[in-house]
């Protein structure tokens, strides 16, 4: 009984949930028709609404048929309903429209705008490009939020007042009863609707007031003739129905001159419609917790704007307030969506009458709930993190887009995206090491009498590891650290900079690395690029080819300059031993020679394997092995070379785990090793040779994790 009694109840409140969405969805839609359809344009209203109308009916059936959209609504949006409404006003006006052209011209720029935001996101979503909406600025969308919201609250009056232009606000103040009180709803619902979370609320208040409406005509004594007089109503409409046409407006109506003028309009609103849904689709995303298909519902929704396009519907994307209340009432997935569709074909077939006496105040008032929602999203709930100078371009946006118009506000945008990108990442360092050859070196295991040697290499080579992208912002900032190098008291020998995590660079970082090379050349310094990628040596061939005469090399990876500098040094140096120490220069050659088994190991022979158990200490004598680690996407990784006198399996020994890695023969090998049943026995029979080997492993162990130390430290981790 109780899962029946559920059932009903979720039936009940998804049959009134359904009325709700329905109903005010319709109203939304008449909303954003009523805005574009207005001042010269205003005889065809009703004509214009039956328009919309069908096309927010063909993006319902589509939404509900489809996989990735059936448990959303999608329908036409207030943010491409304003940007549609200023471009026909000032399309119109500019080209000094008929009333018969006027509609027509209208009718087609906002068809081909659906049409072309349909194709736009089927493209993107074909593509798989969903992923383009993280890349743009949170101050430029909040800019451009704020814009439209501001918008909205000015068509808003030119709706609820339809005889007085908004630019005579003496006239406006003085007919208050008119706005005041629709403008009031609109803006408390705004701020109310931040502190519930009763999806009911915005639709039971506007029924509300709509009621109250209708009884205080009849309080006063005014009938809806008197109030439609007066222009408190909708209507009347020319046509008995919303789809019924005087047969004078057609295609041969359309000025193409002043339909080109638009283009720019129409590519800005195909852009923003693939902005609005990408977001909106997120925002459902994070609402219901579930993972949604960003490609797919693109894809859906360019089949669903197409559609609606051909036959002059309003550009529409995914509606967050609508589908969050069908979520949380708990209705199901196609519930809403067939809603839409139930109410939008009862007001077509019903005709005009149906909507000819609702209140003007009603629709201008949802107006103002959407206009001050974006408003207080764009300013209050974005604007209150950010910091004033990300604030002055959340509000120079919306005033711009008032004064001057929408695409000077959309040119300021995308400058000021690109300023914001310039500004931001030419703060990052790219360089992502500074460290010196003493603490990086070739992936080449030496003797301890070699890395003495070698670690008198810190003052000589200089070595910059650099990440991201070289442009103007960030070489100007790199070329100052790397002079600062070169003028310090001990100047280095060698400058290597790594470029192997450098994803692109542009002509002013060849320019900077011109500069820095004659400045090396005149301190006899040798400046050098490593880890250049194939596609940028082969883009910028003719670069790096005129700035070879003026000391600059380009070598390959850094490791293999890191190991012939190391050889280079090795071979200078007097106090260097290329042969292995005689018994007694290294401890624990010593004790391995006097306790330890010789083997032999050809070339290409395993001296070791990865995750064999650790048993046993090993030391190369003569030859040169390899170690790998496997890859888990398949294959071996070359770790570094082994040489002479290199120890070898010490760590897994000690920390009792299995080997960390495979070791390879290259070259025919010998090496001495003691196993872990011998050294028991030596710490038994020959205490002294045992805490001798202890130590010097403790030693050797200990030198390695302080260069790991610093290395670490260079690099700020």
């Amino acid at each position: 009984m109780e899962g029946g009694g559920g059932r009903l109840a979720l039936g009940v409140r998804s049959l009134l949930a359904g009325l709700i969405i329905g109903t005010m969805t319709v109203i939304f839609t008449v909303s954003k028709a009523t805005l574009v359809f207005s001042g010269a344009l205003a005889p065809f209203l009703s004509l214009g609404i039956g328009l919309v109308l069908v096309g927010a009916l063909i993006m319902a059936i589509i939404a509900v048929a489809s996989k990735s959209c059936r448990a959303v609504i999608v329908q036409p949006q207030d943010v491409t309903a304003v940007l549609l409404a200023t471009a026909a006003g000032t399309m119109i006006a500019d080209a000094g429209l008929a009333a018969e052209a006027a509609f027509a011209t209208s009718v087609a720029m906002i068809g081909l705008s659906t049409v072309l935001a349909g194709v736009t996101a089927y493209v993107v979503g074909h593509l798989k490009l969903s992923f383009v909406v993280r890349y743009l600025p949170r101050q430029v969308t909040a800019g451009f939020l704020a814009a439209s919201g501001l918008l909205l609250v000015r068509e808003a009056f030119t709706i609820v007042m339809a005889d007085v232009s908004f630019r005579s606000p003496s006239d406006i103040a003085t007919r208050w009863p008119q706005w005041l009180p629709w403008c009031g709803l609109g803006l408390a619902l705004s701020f109310v609707v931040r502190r519930s979370s009763n999806g009911l609320l915005v639709p039971l208040s506007f029924a509300l007031a709509a009621a109250s409406f209708y009884l205080c005509l009849g309080v006063f004594g005014l009938d809806l003739d008197t109030a439609r007089e007066r222009g408190w109503l909708l209507g009347p409409f020319p046509y008995d129905t919303l789809l019924q046409s005087s047969g004078t407006v057609g295609l041969r109506d359309v000025s193409w001159p002043a339909l080109w003028s638009a283009v720019p309009m129409m590519l800005a609103v195909a852009g923003l419609c693939l902005l609005g849904a990408l977001l909106n689709v997120i925002s459902l995303e994070q609402l219901s917790g579930r993972e949604a298909d960003l490609d797919g519902a693109l894809r859906t929704l360019g089949v669903a704007n197409s559609a609606a396009g051909l036959v002059g519907g309003l550009p529409g994307y995914h509606m967050v307030s609508m589908t969050g209340l069908a979520r949380r009432v708990g209705m199901p997935d196609i519930a809403a969506g067939l809603a839409i569709v139930g109410m939008s074909a009862l007001c077509l077939t019903l005709g005009a009458d149906v909507l000819s006496d609702l209140p003007r105040g009603l629709v201008a008032g949802v107006l103002w709930y959407l206009g001050f929602d974006l408003l207080l999203a764009a300013l209050w709930d974005f604007g209150r993190r950010i910091q004033h100078r990300d604030k002055a371009l959340v509000l120079a946006i919306p005033i711009v887009a008032v004064t001057l118009g929408v695409l000077p506000a959309l040119a300021l945008g995308a400058v000021a995206a690109c300023l914001l990108f310039v500004v931001v990442y030419a703060r990052i360092d790219v360089v992502r090491l500074f460290t010196t050859a003493a603490h990086l070196k070739a992936r080449v295991e030496r003797s301890p009498q070699e890395r003495a040697v070698l670690s008198g290499l810190g003052d000589r080579v200089h070595i910059y590891s650099l990440t991201g992208f070289l442009f103007f912002g960030t070489t100007r900032r790199l070329l100052s650290r790397l002079q600062a190098s070169l003028q310090s008291e001990t100047p280095p020998r060698i400058v290597i900079v790594d470029m192997k995590r450098i994803v692109g660079l542009d002509l002013s970082a060849w320019e900077a690395f011109g500069l820095l090379a004659r400045r090396c050349a005149e301190q006899s310094v040798e400046l050098v690029l490593t880890g250049l990628s194939a596609p940028l040596r082969q883009q910028f061939g003719r670069q790096i080819a005129a700035l070879q005469p003026s000391g600059l090399r380009v070598e390959g990876d850094l490791d293999t300059l890191l190991a012939a500098i190391e050889e280079r040094t090795l071979a200078e140096s007097a106090t260097a031993r290329r042969t292995v120490p005689r018994p007694g220069d290294d401890d624990v050659l010593a004790v391995l020679q006097r306790h330890g088994e010789r083997r032999e190991f050809r070339a290409g022979q395993t001296v070791m394997r990865e995750g064999d158990a650790s048993d046993s200490i090993m030391v190369l004598v003569s030859g040169q092995l390899e170690v790998s680690v496997a890859q888990v996407t398949g294959g071996e990784s070359t770790l570094n070379r082994l040489l002479p006198g290199t120890l070898l399996g010490e760590v897994g020994f000690y920390a009792r785990r299995e080997r960390s890695a495979t070791v390879t023969a290259t070259q025919d090998s010998t090496v001495l090793v003691l196993g872990g049943d011998r050294l028991a026995r030596l710490d038994t029979d020959v205490p002294a040779d045992a805490a001798t080997l202890h130590r010097a492993l403790a030693r050797i162990v200990s030198e390695r994790l302080i260069a790991a130390t610093l290395l670490l430290k260079d690099a700020d981790l």
